[in-house]
């Protein structure tokens, strides 16, 4: 499901000559993050926009690929890249949308 929307859903557009933009949006954490290791990664997570209008992301519990349910409870995915440092809730972070 996450290689589908990192890498097919863009391609399905661009063959469809559909907008193909999946620049990440920012929003700010709600909890802490550790460093991330030497490969790229997309954790699940639910993003909601508050009244003020900010954007905020809380990371689901648990990352296990084989979880189903989390996945069906998350609506973005935050991008980690190689490397990246830990983040403390108030950060902000890189999230792409799943709404296929």
């Amino acid at each position: 499901m996450i290689c589908a929307r990192i890498f097919l859903v863009p391609l399905v557009e661009a063959l469809l000559g559909a907008s193909t933009d999946v620049t990440p949006i920012k929003a700010v954490l709600t909890q802490d993050l550790e460093a991330n290791g030497e490969r790229q990664h997309y954790m699940r997570a639910t993003v909601v926009t508050h009244s003020d209008g900010r954007t905020y992301v809380t990371p689901a519990h648990s990352q296990d690929s084989s979880l189903v349910s989390t996945l069906a409870q998350s609506n973005c995915l935050i991008v980690r890249t190689p490397g990246a440092p830990p983040l403390k809730a108030g950060q902000e972070t890189e999230i792409l949308a799943l709404d296929f």
